[in-house]
């Protein structure tokens, strides 16, 4: 009974000792990383916008990925997927901006993407997110509206890589989504036609 005792305290001691050096080597809760976090997607270059305004005979259009935080603002990676309405489709290759040796794992609207930006960090100023794509979309002619939703990516959620200069704390928080909202503008025939139908 004791020998037993004694092994189950040992492997107690060696758990704990454990989590102390994966403490000290960087690794922690994701939950418990102060600040906030979000990765949205906004209609302009500028991160200003999360609702656009398709013309009547519009069949594609821009769309920007921003990222930011109210604590650290200085940025190393991210994992992002994104749901499409029923109309819409990513109509080309993400554009990421001129980060130099950036790499980029995953579909966006499948598993989602890993995207690494190896230690060329992207910088958030002021309140508006840092832009860090461009995607090109095509809509349906019979689009009328929906949204373009911002979600995790299927192993390893919503989350931001923060740049820390320690080659051993590179934190991972997780993020809060910022979606897209698209409505097309009716032709005048359509309006018409809501009129006598």
């Amino acid at each position: 009974m004791n020998s037993t005792r004694n092994l189950m305290n040992l492997l107690l001691a060696l758990a704990l000792a454990g989590a102390a050096s994966a403490q000290d080597k960087g690794f922690h809760d994701r939950n418990a990383v102060p600040g906030n976090y979000f990765v949205g997607l906004y209609a302009d270059n500028r991160g200003l916008a999360t609702q656009l305004v398709l013309e009547s005979d519009q069949l594609e259009f821009d769309a920007y990925i921003g990222v930011g935080g109210d604590s650290t603002k200085v940025f190393s990676g991210l994992v992002v997927g994104f749901d499409l309405p029923r109309g819409i489709t990513v109509d080309g290759p993400i554009m990421w901006s001129s980060i130099p040796g950036l790499s980029q794992e995953g579909v966006a609207t499948e598993g989602g993407l890993l995207v690494e930006f190896n230690k060329e960090c992207v910088q958030q100023k002021g309140l508006t997110p840092a832009i860090v794509a461009r995607i090109h979309f095509a809509a349906d002619d019979d689009f009328e509206s929906g949204t373009v939703e911002v979600r995790g990516h299927v192993k390893h959620g919503l989350s931001l890589e923060l740049c820390e200069f320690d080659i051993d704390w590179w934190p991972k928080p997780f993020a809060s989504p910022i979606h897209l909202e698209l409505r097309r503008k009716k032709s005048f025939w359509d309006r018409v036609h809501d009129i006598f139908h």
